[in-house]
């Protein structure tokens, strides 16, 4: 890579579906779902595999200040972006690009989200290095594609159309479409047709090229921006960034800028990769048993079958004669519904804030 190249973690989120153990004072990304890391300390490790650690930027909430320097250790402090409240990915990416140029006008800029799961990094970074190298080329917005392996109606997904390169093992292609969730029938024909790639929400461009964009599709959004970006280093930099950003408009980067630009290209990745939406997307990750169940932590089952265990240290769970469930313990509560209806443990959260139990979330 000719210019260097930023990496920017996207931490802002609240992971209600992964409730009880995702709380709204340490969300989903601080938790250990997949593994014995953090998801944040997972990201942190994929963006060193393409980039030096004084590179690394992580956008997160600043009600969450304590977390974010408690797992992102290693990473400068400066370079910890607190957000005063969520304005999804749009103001995110924007706030983060202020910082990168303000380190180098000419920098590339990685965008990956932290509560995702991407496995191998070796593949990962093999995947970031052919992006980079396209960006240089034709200055494009890139998007990594995932190839899909089965018809998911819980994700975007993206449409190529002619092909931008021709040797291997670089395949990019010019984003012809992009799709919100389908219904299963429209899945079946996407992952039938071979045109069709998973939306995975990671993004590689130069940081100037998504300023122009973001100022040219959002130009309200990019004015707020330009105030903030004057302000930095400054003594009004928070009084600044709290006025302007809780005024600005709520709106993702696919939606709000994405969909609407020209010159965007899908680097077709090889890694695995899931979004980890919620508990059901989990079990995918688990070693099933002869009986269906899978558990994270000790399980004993008579007559259960296709069940989904989750549990701490510590603590046994037991199960006669039940099946299709997912049963999810913490230290002072516990999760139970049937697996196909784990996506609406949000709606739950919700009904804890409505009933006053806001202590629970």
């Amino acid at each position: 890579m000719k210019r260097p190249l930023f990496a920017v973690v996207m931490a802002g989120g609240s992971g209600t579906r992964f409730w009880p153990l995702s709380r709204a004072s340490r969300p989903k990304q601080f938790q250990r779902i997949a593994s014995a890391k953090t998801m944040i300390e997972e990201s942190i490790e994929r963006a060193r595999s393409v980039t030096a650690r004084d590179r690394i930027l992580v956008v997160g909430a600043k009600g969450h200040e304590e977390s974010l320097r408690e797992t992102c250790r290693g990473v400068p402090p400066e370079n910890l972006l607190l957000e005063p409240v969520g304005r999804d990915t749009a103001a995110a990416i924007g706030l983060a690009t202020l910082a990168v140029e303000k380190r180098r006008k000419d920098a590339l800029m990685l965008v990956l989200p932290a509560d995702h799961l991407v496995r191998p990094v070796e593949e990962f970074a093999k995947a970031v290095r052919q992006g980079a190298r396209w960006v240089e080329e034709s200055d494009d917005l890139v998007t990594f594609g995932i190839r899909p392996d089965h018809p998911a109606t819980g994700y975007g997904y993206l449409e190529r159309g002619e092909r931008l390169t021709r040797s291997r093992p670089l395949e990019a292609y010019r984003v012809a479409r992009f799709h919100e969730k389908p219904d299963l029938e429209t899945a079946r024909q996407f992952l039938a047709g071979g045109r069709h790639y998973w939306n995975g929400g990671i993004f590689l461009w130069r940081a100037a090229r998504i300023r122009r964009e973001i100022a040219r599709h959002l130009p309200r959004l990019a004015k707020r921006l330009d105030r903030i970006g004057r302000a930095l280093g400054t003594a009004a930099e928070g009084k600044v960034l709290e006025r302007e950003y809780r005024a600005m408009e709520k709106i993702s980067i696919d939606y709000g800028v994405m969909e609407n630009a020209k010159g965007v290209a899908v680097v077709v990745a090889t890694f695995r990769w899931d979004d980890l939406g919620g508990w059901e997307a989990l079990a995918r990750h688990l070693a099933a048993g002869s009986d269906g169940n899978r558990a994270r932590g000790e399980h004993v089952s008579i007559e259960g079958r296709d069940l989904l265990v989750v549990a701490p240290k510590g603590h046994l769970v037991g199960t006669i004669g039940v099946e299709g469930l997912a049963i999810v313990v913490t230290g002072d509560a516990t999760l139970v519904c049937p697996k196909s209806r784990a996506q609406e443990v949000k709606k739950l959260v919700e009904r804890l804030r409505e009933t006053g139990r806001e202590k629970w979330t």
